[in-house]
């Protein structure tokens, strides 16, 4: 956690003034969350969280519904949570509990549909380098 924590990324999404916090691929999980979410508490500068592509299961959810639901990021515009290890009451949380108290904050839990576009013509083109190597 400590080689995480000194990497770029992380501290570059917790400078002041910051307006975006990139997040997705750090293996972040709940415990992360709640740091993430301390961060948030008195963020007026943030208008971007990517969580994106982590290991955040239902109590991180919770736990990050909880602080913008009482006003972290007030001015926060875009979320990212999609490819994570939540479930169905994480699913439930941000597509019925959190769009209640902030209802201008658009809300990305399930992947992108270009995103399985790109997996798909991957896997077929190694399946395709495969038959060549034949």
């Amino acid at each position: 956690k400590d080689m995480m924590r000194n990497a770029s990324r992380w501290q570059e999404a917790f400078v002041p003034g910051a307006t975006a916090m990139r997040l997705s691929f750090n293996s972040l999980t709940d415990e992360d969350v709640a740091e993430v979410c301390q961060a948030l508490r008195d963020n007026t500068d943030v208008t971007e969280l990517d969580l994106s592509h982590n290991q955040i299961k239902d109590a991180g959810v919770q736990a990050l519904a909880a602080a913008l639901a009482a006003g972290a990021a007030p001015n926060l515009r875009d979320l990212r949570l999609y490819s994570n290890e939540f479930g169905d009451l994480g699913q439930t949380v941000l597509t019925q509990g959190l769009p209640v108290f902030r209802k201008k904050l658009e809300i990305h839990w399930k992947e992108p549909s270009w995103a399985h576009t790109v997996r798909a013509v991957k896997t077929e083109s190694e399946m395709k380098t495969a038959d060549a190597m034949d």
